[in-house]
């Protein structure tokens, strides 16, 4: 008996077409949910779901509904398009494969689903005739539009490199998208209308200076949007805090090691935009953590930096220092973010006694928390690196969180955080630079920050700056 995929690769195009739908502001929106239903003998419906982005990205998302009753394909029609607009196939089609074809001048592949929803469309041939359908920004051009930085940043790569600064437009946010929205509204309402005024244009979001940026607010992610120039520019840049000072020495890094090794920028075995949905809807705090706990981890934080700074009466302030953290771990032992709080610490400070100790509780919380665990691989990683000792675990080319920390089936921001911290450092030791910066720039994009990533920072610039001094040998 074939399997669900199968039946539609080998079979699904034998089957009459029932219907097409789509929303019925896609020309306007430039965003189309396209579905196009194939009937089985039996009644029942194969359904193939197309998130059409015209403006860029062309095959966004896809799934498949596979001998579904009619009633339960018409629900789910509904659920995702309020007021759905029958149309013909040759029109779901062009939809469909205009996106596409235009993402793909570009290098932007096609959501992975399409491997199989596409066996739900007719072949993409001479018999299927031709409609023109607008893509692009009014001017033909891509536009990329994300939510937040840091989202499709290969997609961003890519346009970079086959269109050419200037010939795309890239927004941020979702005012911006709004007013991208407009603009072509207008544009395609009134298409004859020659008074359009070209500063009427959505304001292309390519930064290229550091003053753009106010200090300390500059990420990981925004300095791939300044000129090398900018960042090579020492007066600016002794303005910036550490954290800011460590990004730029890591972006220029990257970019050097990118003229020696032109193959790392484009990889298209690794896939940011799909890692960093996971991310976009994970709870800040791991799963199980109350409300009162985060209270309680401020509270031993505050409580924690309060007493550092309090005058020291006896004068032994390393004494002093060891009692008042023992006391704050083992008031809150139960407790997993005040104990990876001060586990980290300990990594910074290489206070021995007091990694021993966060680590034993760690290792009893990893009964309940996955975070635990990250954090005592994390910690045993650093060592590893410290001791000058490779990673021995085998492992694939690209790093899959669900079999490396089996039996988790929900992630919160900072166990995805300190995963991908982890698995950046095991791409170094292995000497995998390409998935060093795949997992460096999820980490980088949420936008959290604490010690651990200045750590992972410094070991990537020496990395690196070994990685340049064998290319330059070698060439």
């Amino acid at each position: 008996m074939l399997s669900d995929k199968k039946y539609i690769q080998s079979r699904a195009r034998s089957l009459p077409i029932y219907k097409c739908f789509v929303n019925p502001d896609w020309k306007i929106a430039k965003m189309a949910n396209v579905f196009v239903l194939r009937m089985h003998i039996n009644g029942n419906i194969t359904a193939g779901v197309y998130l059409i982005d015209l403006l860029c990205l062309g095959v966004k998302d896809t799934f498949f509904m596979f001998n579904e009753p009619i009633d339960i394909v018409m629900d789910k029609l509904y659920t995702v398009i309020d007021d759905p607009l029958e149309i013909d196939y040759n029109t779901a089609h062009n939809i469909v494969f205009a996106s596409h074809d235009f993402a793909f001048d570009y290098h932007i592949k096609p959501h992975h689903g399409f491997e199989i929803s596409k066996f739900i469309l007719e072949e993409d041939n001479d018999e299927i005739p031709i409609i023109d359908i607008e893509v692009g920004s009014f001017e033909g051009i891509p536009h990329l539009v994300v939510q937040q930085k840091g989202m499709y940043l290969t997609a961003l790569s890519s346009l970079k490199k086959y269109a050419g600064e200037g010939n795309y437009y890239y927004t941020i946010g979702e005012q911006l998208f709004n007013e991208s929205v407009n603009a072509d509204k207008e544009i395609y309402d009134d298409e004859e209308d020659d008074d359009y005024d070209e500063g009427d244009e959505v304001e292309e979001m390519f930064y290229s200076c550091l003053d753009d940026f106010e200090k300390g607010t500059l990420s990981p992610i925004d300095v791939g949007f300044i000129s090398t120039e900018e960042l090579l520019d020492e007066e600016k840049v002794k303005e910036r805090e550490e954290f800011e000072k460590s990004t730029i020495l890591v972006e220029l890094a990257i970019r050097s090691l990118y003229t020696i090794y032109p193959l790392f920028l484009h990889d298209n075995h690794i896939d940011i935009d799909n890692d960093l949905n996971l991310a976009s809807i994970a709870p800040d705090f791991p799963i199980g953590v109350s409300d009162s706990e985060i209270d309680n981890f401020s509270f031993a934080v505050s409580n924690f930096f309060d007493q550092m700074i309090e005058p020291n009466n006896n004068g032994d302030f390393q004494k002093e220092f060891e009692m008042i953290t023992r006391n704050l771990i083992n008031q809150f032992q139960d407790n997993i973010l005040v104990i990876s709080f001060f586990y980290e610490f300990s990594i910074l400070t290489e206070f021995e006694w007091c990694t021993t100790m966060a680590e034993s509780k760690l290792k009893i919380l990893s009964d309940r928390f996955s975070f635990a665990t990250m954090m005592l691989g994390f910690g045993n990683n650093i060592k590893k690196i410290s001791e000058g000792k490779m990673n021995t675990q085998i492992l694939p080319f690209k790093l899959d969180l669900n079999k490396f920390y089996p039996g988790v089936s929900e992630w919160s921001k900072l166990e995805l955080y300190v995963a991908w911290l982890e698995f950046t450092l095991i791409s170094f030791q292995r000497n995998d630079f390409r998935n060093a910066i795949h997992y460096y720039l999820l980490a980088a994009g949420l936008n959290i920050r604490n010690r651990l990533f200045l750590i992972v920072q410094q070991f990537f610039i020496v990395a690196i700056e070994r990685k340049l001094v064998q290319g330059n040998l070698d060439s």
